[in-house]
This record gives structure tokens, C-alpha cells and sequence, in this order.
């Protein structure tokens, strides 16, 4: 039986070059010792050397002979390693790779069988002019390492090289399911096949047996009732397949898969039979301190951000082909994914890198072709010129290799060549104040193509967590109307926002801290107001963030402004010193097609004129308008409305100071010193959500895990994020507050990055990783004027 094993703790690791580290007997023994994934240098958040990783170094890991003795075919798997890595067994080149998202393998099989085998591992993180993306600047960091997994696979006569499972007639009863098969059997053993079909619980629904002749096979059937993979109810089955040899069972694979119709077409997306439009966001991978670095559980926790937190429903895995647990998350989930070939805008000359696009596409499709959440190929390198030769190539080889899927290819330009099915489009033509979006017939030449906007906003609205309220409301703003233009437009299929989260960049490019702070949330995942425009679009929660903590000296001439609730809730109210001034309902106006429009509330006096009794009805509404009016435009009031204030002053024999207590107390809000503005959401009548924004007076911080339990996994190490946030005695986060924070950590984990670091806009995250150990594990927080606390994890 073929077996897979891990490889992932405890290599060796050396930052140099030299040819005798490639050498067996090489003493490493001053080598530090590290697990995989890996980044050769850990990066500061920002203001650093671009090219502080982009150097050699080796990795060196010795593979006992327990393991491979008696094995006749040995192969090592590389997941990822960035960039250009060349493989070492005792002392001989097995295998070399150019590209770092892809996968690769090299061959044992011409190492000796009774020794141990000491793998070696060149890694140059240089950014090589002859590898995409590289050649030009690019406006991200690759950073550098074996990043990704490795395995070693072991086998006796023969294997299941690749199984694909594609599927027809998906919105039919009974719908058909196709099987290609690549075998890798060297010493040609008659093989056969046993296949099943499992559903929930491993039930068998179909099964059939079928032997094999040469290196390819192929099996189809058809199967009756089966459920459809959808965004709602991604219902997954799974194919086994065994192959046998001298009827005994060689190998086993089992792969997932769904049965999904999709076809992208000039007027939306035809998904499973209906008519939709997708909103969406790019993913870059990377992550603080150690960049590519992460294990399985922090991918799955951005799969889950995107679905669930954020309410998105298809992610571009921005600008190369991502992990493959990211994937297999989205599967399970119902995130639509768009995934495309490394690249930044250049396209290299050389005939190598060329042919490195080609190679690159090849594995990426290879790899990814099962996953039922995979919608679009992205066959281009993102906002290059037309190459005809080129992408000519790369659409064949795309159809090629998989015919039931879409090619789409990124564009920064108009009226640009089309060989793709799919004409995606990176629109930053919206400013604020003009039009949201290019047509798509002036995007496209009038030619009525299939069309997607692929990016928006980002660099042309770059938002910092601690940026003033008006910039954090103006990002949101820019995202909402964008998704709304989509919505009412029905010539497009979607609109993906630029991005999912800040990163790092290289020194041409973000706001020289090597840092584009073009998220919706911040580099630890943590939300800025923006990400609250996606998640209200979703109906999975209740959803009610409020652009403003209500403190008047955070605006000009404290004039607070219209103020945005960005919710999913049907209205909202406002209390002022909990007493209820208004009930506001969703701006249909401004957002006639979002699902869920944000409420727009600019009336904060409300009922509060009430009070003032000895003013008429039909005077208190003069009145409330002229004191609205002066809380935008100061006392430069219009000639009628200053006419206007003259006659209610004389008719109710007001002086200047009694016009000016009326507008501390309605305008001003100064007639208490403690003021309380409550915001409640509710649906269907029944109140879900509430926020109450008051002065703090005392502060403190609250720290939390995203889950209690890490696992010391069979694989590699696990990753937990904790979040530390400041708040106020009512729970408010203190977006000002930039308090140093030190942490310490006991027990059987280990800190990611440093232990001193500060809040950003009153948020800070940490990452944890297991050390291999079990136990109980305690998180503490120190902060010299926030207090301490601490939380326990447990390591099992």
C-alpha cells in the first residue's frame, strides 16, 4: 500500500551556500532547527528592507531507513517552497522546481534502500528575472522558504498518479460522473480498479470494478438523486478508488467533489440553473512576521472569514494558485473561488518564462481541477498587455486540461484582445464623487462578453485602521456603492473588491512602511468599518456596525455629520440618554439594488424638541430644520433662514444666548456631561442588535482566541490567532489607543513575532503555534496603563 508521511518537524535550516551542505555527512549540527512551513527570515510589520529574505539558504532533514527500507519507490513531495529550489539526496541532485505556488516532486528511487537518506534543500528567495512573477516590480512580497508541506510517499509496484472527477446533466435527476485516471506503474503489473461512489457516512452508492491496461483509464456512470454542491448546501461526495495488484489493494485515494453547474454569460451567472451575481474580495496569503508561513488552520480561518464573517461568495486568490487546505475549505463551505496564474503586470521575454506560465498553469490546474468551489481558470498574467502568441497558449492548454470550466484572464485596459470565455476587468475609476463604474460595453467595445469587475477601490482609497472616522466611512462608502452599481446592473456577473486584508509590499508601492493598506480588515484579519458593508449584505446574522463612536470633537466645528449604520436589519432606533429620539429606516434611495442598504441617519435631535414646550408644533419644526441646517453649514445661514431665526426669536422673545442653549443642547449635545446614544437593530419587530457609544472614563483590554483548543497534529504544528482590543468600562473599543503590550506565554506553545508589540487603532492580534507538546498553555498580557489578563489554551 502506498503511504504518505509527513515531513515536517524538526529540519535543519542555515541562511548561506555552499556546495557541501548538499553532502550526507555535512555536520549541521549548529544549524537551527525549525518546522515546516517555514519563512527563512521573520519580517517586522513594516518600515524593513524589501529584499531583507531574498537570499540562499538550505534546509537539510534526514529520513531514518526505518521508513523506507524495503520500499521500492520513493518520491518527496514539495507543496510550496518560494522560489527556485533545487533538491539534494546524499549528495545527488534528485529534482529541481522554479515557481513558488505550485507543487512539485522528486524521486528516492535511485538512492541506496538500506541507508538513511539525508535530504538537502537549496532554496534562492531571489526574485530570479527568468521565474513570473518576477522581472519587474510587483506590488506585493514573495517572501521565501519551504512554506508550504512536504510528504514522503511510499509504494511497492504501483500507484494512482492523478484521479479527476468531472460530472454532466448536474440539474438533471440522474446525472453522470466521469473518472480519469493516470497510473504510474513501472514494472507494468496487471492492475485493475475497484471504485465507489460514497455519500453521507460513507454510504455506497454506486460501485464497479474495471481492469487496466496502460498508464490511462477512464470510467463514467450514472447516478440517480444525488444532491447538488451549492453556495447554501455544498453537499460533497466522495470517489474511492483502490488499485489493485495481483488482487491485492496498491494503493487507495479518495477524492471529494460535487456535482455544480456554472456558466459565466452576458447577463450573470448562470449558477445551478439560476440567475445570480457574485460579490466578492481578493485573498492575498500572506500573513504578519513570517508572510507565506501558515499551516492548514489559518487558511481554513480565512476561508471562514470570507464565508462567514465577511458574507462573501467568490474569493480571487490574488495573483497565484493558493493552499491547498484554503481550497478544500471552500469546498466544504460554498466559496466560489477564482484562482489564477503567478504574475504581476510583466510579462518576461525569454522563452524560460514563458514556458514557466505554462508549467505553472499546468500544475495549478492539475492540482486544483476537483475542487467544486473552483469557477474561473485565471489563464493571464493580472494587468499585463496583450500577449496573442501567449495567451492564445495558455487558453488552449487551460481547455485542454479541463474543458468544463471558464478561462478568464485579469485586465487593467480597455477594449483589450479576448481569448478568454470571460472578460475580467480591474476598475478604479470610482473616486467618491463621479461614477462608480465603467460600462461594461465601453470595457469591453461593445462586444457583449461575459464580464467581471476583478478589483475596485484598494490602492485608490488606502484606509489605516487609525485613520479619522470620515476616511473609514468614505472606504466603506466606496465598497457600497460599487456593490450596489453591480447589483443593478445585470450586464455583470460580479464585482470582486480589492482586498481582504492589508499587506506587505515591496518599497515602490503602499505608504512607505512597505505596508498597502488596502483591506477590508487589517494584516491580523481584524475588521475596519468597510468589512461591515460586506458582512451586512449576508442574512446568516445580525449585522449593525455605526461609522461614528458619537464624539463630537472626532469632526470640523463638531459637526458629527451624517452618520451610516451599516446593518442587515429591517430598521433602527436611537435613544439619547435612553430615551428613543427616531426610528430610521434603510437608504433605498441612494442604494436602491444592495440587499441590505445601510441606514443613513442625519437628524440626531429627533424628538428631543419635545421638551421645549413653549414652542408650537409647527415652530418646533422650523426650528429643528434651522438648527440642522447650522450644525452643517455653521451660522452662514441662507437669507430666508436667517429670517427664519429673526421672527422665532421675536416671537418668543429669544436673545442670542438662549438661540445658542438651544444649540449646545440639540446640536452640541452639552446640556449633560455623560451623554449615551443607544443604536438598536431590529427585524421582524424583534430588537437583535444593540451599541451604546458614552465617554469612557476608565480603560481596559479584553483578550480573546478564535478557538481554546490547539492540536498537536500529525502533520505539522497548529496556529491560533488571539486578538487584544482596549476598551472602555461599556465595552466600546478605543480606536486611539496605541498602548505598548507585552506578552509572555507558558506552557507547551510558542509566540509568532515579538513580545512587545502596541495596539493599532485599539486592536492588536497574536499568533500561537503548538511546539509538538501537550498540556494547558497560558496567554498573558501585560500593559502598563491598560492592566493585565490573560487567557488558557489547551494543547491536545
Amino acid at each position: 500500500m502506498r503511504n504518505t508521511i509527513p515531513l515536517n518537524y524538526g529540519w535543519k535550516f542555515f541562511k548561506g551556500d555552499d556546495p557541501s551542505y548538499a553532502l550526507p555527512d555535512y555536520d549541521d549540527s549548529t544549524w537551527v532547527t525549525v518546522d515546516i512551513p517555514h519563512t527563512v527570515k521573520e519580517l517586522p510589520l513594516h518600515y524593513f528592507d524589501d529584499q531583507s529574505f531574498a537570499f540562499i539558504s538550505w534546509y537539510r532533514y534526514t529520513i531514518p531507513v526505518g521508513l523506507i527500507k524495503g520500499q521500492k519507490y520513493r518520491k518527496v513531495r514539495f507543496e510550496g517552497v518560494a522560489t527556485y529550489a533545487q533538491v539534494y539526496a546524499n549528495g545527488q541532485l534528485i529534482g529541481s522546481h522554479k515557481g513558488g505556488y505550485t507543487p512539485f516532486e522528486c524521486s528516492l528511487d535511485a538512492i541506496a534502500h538500506d541507508e538513511s537518506i539525508v535530504l538537502s534543500v537549496r532554496v534562492d528567495a531571489s526574485e530570479r528575472p527568468e521565474i513570473p512573477p518576477f522581472g519587474n516590480v510587483i506590488d506585493y512580497l514573495t517572501y521565501g522558504g519551504i512554506y508550504r508541506e512536504v510528504y514522503l510517499e511510499i509504494f511497492q509496484t504501483a500507484r494512482l498518479e492523478d484521479v479527476w472527477v468531472h460530472t454532466s446533466n448536474e440539474l438533471s435527476e440522474t446525472k453522470h460522473v466521469y473518472v480519469d485516471y493516470l497510473i504510474e506503474n513501472n514494472e507494468k503489473v496487471p492492475c485493475s480498479l475497484e471504485i465507489r461512489m460514497l455519500g453521507e457516512n460513507d454510504s455506497i452508492l454506486h460501485s464497479t470494478w474495471i481492469q487496466v491496461e496502460d498508464r490511462h483509464a477512464k470510467v463514467d456512470f450514472e447516478i440517480r438523486g444525488a444532491s447538488l454542491w451549492d453556495m447554501e448546501s455544498p453537499v460533497m461526495y466522495t470517489l474511492r478508488t483502490t488499485l489493485l495488484v495481483d488482487s491485492q489493494p496498491a494503493d487507495v485515494t479518495s477524492v471529494r467533489f460535487g456535482f455544480r453547474s456554472v456558466k459565466f454569460t452576458e447577463e450573470k451567472v448562470i449558477f445551478n440553473g439560476k440567475k445570480i451575481q457574485l460579490r466578492g474580495l481578493n485573498r492575498h496569503q500572506c500573513y504578519p512576521y513570517v508572510g507565506y508561513a501558515m499551516p492548514a488552520s489559518q487558511q481554513i480561518a480565512d476561508a471562514d472569514l470570507l464565508k462567514f464573517s465577511l458574507g462573501v461568495d467568490i474569493v480571487r486568490t490574488s495573483h497565484y494558485p493558493q493552499h491547498r487546505a484554503f481550497l478544500d475549505r471552500c469546498d466544504e463551505i460554498g466559496l466560489l473561488v477564482f484562482p489564477e496564474i503567478p504574475g504581476w503586470q510583466h510579462i518576461g521575454q525569454s522563452e524560460e518564462w514563458k514556458a514557466l506560465v505554462l508549467d505553472h498553469l499546468r500544475e495549478m490546474i492539475m492540482r486544483d481541477r476537483n475542487h467544486p468551489s473552483i469557477v474561473l481558470w485565471g489563464v493571464r498574467i493580472n494587468e499585463s498587455k496583450d500577449d496573442d502568441e501567449l495567451y492564445k497558449r495558455t487558453n488552449e492548454l487551460a481547455h485542454w486540461l479541463d474543458p468544463t470550466r471558464q478561462t478568464a484572464g485579469v485586465r487593467n485596459f480597455k477594449q483589450s484582445r479576448l481569448y478568454e470565455d470571460v472578460y475580467t476587468y480591474n476598475d478604479f475609476v470610482h473616486r467618491g464623487d463621479n461614477q462608480v463604474l465603467d460600462s461594461p460595453d465601453s470595457v469591453c467595445g461593445g462586444k457583449r462578453y461575459p464580464y467581471m469587475v476583478t478589483e475596485h477601490t484598494g490602492h485608490m482609497f488606502p484606509t489605516k485602521p487609525f485613520d479619522n472616522e470620515q476616511r473609514r466611512l468614505d472606504h466603506a462608502l466606496r465598497h457600497a456603492r460599487i456593490i450596489d452599481y453591480m447589483y443593478g446592473n445585470s450586464r455583470m456577473c460580479g464585482v470582486i473588491g480589492w482586498c481582504m486584508a492589508d499587506y506587505n509590499t515591496h518599497r515602490y508601492f503602499g505608504s512607505g512602511d512597505q505596508v498597502c493598506y488596502h483591506g477590508v480588515t487589517d494584516m491580523f484579519r481584524i475588521p475596519k468599518l468597510a468589512a461591515a458593508v460586506y458582512a451586512s449584505q449576508s442574512n446568516r446574522k445580525p449585522v449593525m456596525e455605526v461609522s461614528s463612536h458619537m464624539d463630537i470633537g472626532e469632526s470640523s466645528g463638531h459637526h458629527i455629520g451624517n452618520v451610516y449604520v451599516f446593518t442587515n436589519c429591517d430598521r433602527i432606533e436611537v435613544a439619547y440618554n435612553h430615551t428613543v429620539i427616531g426610528t430610521y429606516f434603510p437608504d433605498t434611495l441612494n442604494f436602491p439594488h444592495l440587499p441590505h442598504p445601510p441606514v443613513v441617519i442625519s437628524d440626531f435631535i429627533g424628538n428631543r424638541l419635545e421638551s421645549e414646550q413653549h414652542f408650537r408644533p409647527k415652530d418646533r419644526k422650523v426650528l429643528k430644520r434651522l438648527l440642522l441646517e447650522a450644525s452643517e453649514k455653521g451660522f452662514d445661514l441662507h437669507l430666508r433662514d436667517k429670517l427664519s431665526m429673526v421672527r422665532l426669536m421675536k416671537s418668543y422673545k429669544m436673545g442670542l444666548p438662549e438661540v445658542i442653549r438651544l444649540y449646545e443642547t440639540y446640536v452640541g449635545c452639552w446640556d449633560v456631561k455623560d451623554k449615551v446614544w443607544t443604536f438598536m437593530g431590529y427585524s421582524n419587530d424583534r430588537m437583535v442588535c444593540t451599541k451604546e457609544f458614552r465617554s469612557a472614563n476608565r480603560s481596559s483590554i479584553e483578550l480573546q482566541a478564535d478557538t481554546d483548543t490547539l492540536y498537536v497534529k500529525k502533520e505539522t504544528y497548529d496556529v491560533v490567532r488571539l486578538t487584544v482590543r482596549a476598551v472602555s468600562e461599556y465595552g466600546i473599543t478605543l480606536n486611539y489607543a496605541s498602548d505598548p503590550l507585552m506578552i509572555t506565554c507558558e506552557g507547551p506553545i510558542r509566540l509568532i513575532g515579538p513580545d512587545l508589540i502596541s495596539l493599532n487603532a485599539g486592536n492588536a492580534g497574536i499568533y500561537i503555534r503548538t511546539i509538538g507538546l501537550t498540556g494547558r498553555a497560558t496567554v498573558k498580557i501585560a500593559s502598563p496603563f491598560l492592566g493585565d489578563t490573560s487567557i488558557s489554551l489547551n494543547v491536545e
